[in-house]
């Protein structure tokens, strides 16, 4: 319950809210997602987004990092991940779905294209949480050494 209390985990919510909002918002001015389309989605991306500002802020916290680089890593996590939705739905998804329509599991033909929908925003829901959260984690696991301006070390010796 204490890290439910923390400024890591509440920060990072709000990042991740913000972030996935600011998604929304560009993929309807741009006219890729009609809202009429995808309002029944808003509360599921809620949740998933939610999901991944706890997970990334909790490990941040556990493994005392910086505010300001637990957001960045949520941001990242959160904001990285559409420019990788198409590719991951394109080589991996749509193989395993034509392998499961090769085999019987469900005929294509008879789908509904609501249903087809349906399924397909689930899974890139369940996509968005866990590469999301991975992209999250490798960002808290990124650093940068900086060197020291102390150069007296080096220039021993060298006179």
């Amino acid at each position: 319950m204490k890290i439910l209390k923390s400024r890591h985990v509440s920060f990072s919510i709000i990042a991740a809210l913000l972030t996935g909002l600011s998604w929304i918002v560009w993929l309807e001015y741009t006219g890729y997602v009609l809202w009429e389309d995808f309002k029944a989605f808003v509360i599921p991306l809620g949740i998933i987004l939610v999901l991944i500002g706890f997970i990334v802020s909790s490990v941040g916290n556990y493994w005392n990092k910086t505010l300001p680089r637990v957001l960045l890593s949520v941001v990242f996590g959160v904001g990285v991940f559409p420019f990788t939705l198409v590719p991951v739905l394109r080589f991996v998804v749509w193989p395993v779905a034509k392998l499961f329509a090769n085999l019987g599991f469900f005929d294509p033909a008879t789908m509904p294209a609501e249903t087809a929908s349906n399924i397909l925003m689930g899974i890139a829901l369940g996509l968005w949480l866990v590469v999301g959260s991975i992209l999250g984690l490798m960002g808290l696991l990124v650093s940068f050494d900086v060197p020291s301006k102390d150069c007296s070390s080096e220039m021993v010796g060298r006179a």
